[in-house]
């Protein structure tokens, strides 16, 4: 259902056709997103599933200013900390892809948007059904 909906969502805001859009579609290089395109993106997002969402929330944006790669050729221990402490709805297989071919445009994937969306819905859904502690 997540899928449809941004499937749908891209085919409006990107003008492509449902067939480009995979999981494994790149939104820069497969479906040619543009910077403009990630603020109607997350607007779109946004209103579809009732969240607020800050531009760094979904895409590790700090890899494309910052040297990730630490000087035995690895993606650095912080970099490895900040993507698992500020980007929590990346799956461990995207993490270890990247971590192996240490290529940012991996975070671009149609998928890294449906991950973050199941996320953000099963993240609200533990606030809703989390027991309340009365004081003493």
């Amino acid at each position: 259902m997540i899928l449809q909906n941004i499937t749908k969502m891209l085919e409006e805001v990107l003008g492509v056709e449902e067939q480009e859009i995979t999981l494994e579609a790149n939104l820069v290089d497969d479906l040619a997103a543009e910077s403009i395109d990630f603020v109607d993106i997350i607007y779109a997002l946004e209103q579809e599933y009732n969240l607020t969402i800050a531009p760094g929330d979904i895409f590790p944006a700090f890899l494309q200013q910052e040297q990730f790669i630490d000087s035995e050729g690895e993606v650095s221990a912080e970099t490895r900390s900040k993507l698992d402490s500020q980007y929590p709805h990346l799956s461990s297989a995207c993490l270890n892809e990247f971590f192996e071919t240490k290529q940012a445009s991996i975070f671009f994937r149609v998928s890294v948007l449906v991950d973050f969306i199941e996320y953000k819905q099963s993240d609200k859904a533990a606030q809703t059904t989390a027991p309340t502690v009365e004081p003493a």
